[in-house]
């Protein structure tokens, strides 16, 4: 039941990728991924809508909710269908608040958003800068 969960929340996030194409910005490394995302959070969010990887939520269940700008339904059936009724709502009307740039550390979430719409890429290992300008 969970992959199932796992499964359909990925796609209802790729869904919203493509539809809303924000702009995104992966952070990667041993040392000060948190730091590094919060310090362009706190420089961007002056100058549109800017949405960060809100915690922890790195990991195959945490990208897809920070896509869907929603916190875990946790163990509950009606916080589930809250997440899942917010996914919707965002692929069948056009949401005017939806972030432009989107935030996130973690190499998980630059493998998630590679296909999608990854535009900046910062590895923290290297201390190094790569853009990477893909037409999705």
């Amino acid at each position: 039941m969970k992959k199932i969960l796992f499964l359909k929340l990925k796609i209802l996030a790729k869904l919203i990728l493509k539809k809303y194409r924000p702009l995104v910005i992966a952070i990667t490394g041993s040392v000060g991924k948190t730091s590094a995302k919060e310090a362009i959070y706190t420089v961007l969010k002056s100058s549109g809508r800017v949405r960060r990887s809100r915690g922890n939520y790195n990991n195959e269940i945490g990208v897809p909710l920070t896509i869907i700008g929603s916190l875990s339904g946790g163990r509950s059936l009606i916080g589930w269908l809250a997440v899942f009724l917010r996914a919707f709502s965002l692929l069948v009307r056009h949401d005017k608040e939806y972030p432009e740039i989107q935030a996130e550390n973690s190499l998980e979430i630059a493998k998630f958003y590679h296909q999608t719409c990854l535009k900046s890429y910062i590895d923290l290992t290297g201390f190094c800068l790569d853009n990477i300008i893909q037409n999705v």
